[in-house]
């Protein structure tokens, strides 16, 4: 059985990066292999795959669900407050002015520029990418 379980693993990896590189939606790729990854442990015979800040439901099935909701919390918390400092940050700068001082002292270098045509530089980008 445990050798079963390792080929269907690497099958999933697999198959995970295979869709990663076809450009499928990352996020719907990376949740559907956890879950199926999850489900071969459980099947294995793993019973604590929940983590620390949740409550076993009492039912396997249930479980997951519960797997999902507690890394959702932490996630869309952590996130949410890295944007809300930011935000918060960036509000800050514009109301005591130094968003325009920092302006000022980077645009001070490229005004001892005579040919403003220097600054721009060649677009690589669509010869790398297609």
């Amino acid at each position: 059985m445990q050798s079963l379980t390792l080929i269907l693993s690497a099958v999933i990896v697999v198959l995970t990066g295979w869709a990663i590189i076809k450009k499928f939606q990352v996020n719907m790729v990376l949740f559907l292999a956890g879950l199926l990854l999850n489900v071969l442990a459980v099947m294995n015979g793993a019973t604590n795959f929940l983590p620390k800040n949740a409550a076993a439901t009492g039912l396997l099935g249930f479980d997951f669900f519960e797997l999902f909701r507690a890394i959702c919390r932490t996630q869309i918390a952590g996130v949410g407050f890295i944007i809300l400092v930011s935000g918060g940050f960036a509000a800050y700068m514009q109301a005591v002015g130094a968003s325009d001082r920092f302006v000022t002292v980077c645009a001070k270098p490229i005004q001892l520029l005579k040919n403003p045509y220097l600054i721009l530089g060649p677009d690589f980008s669509r010869k790398m990418y297609q």
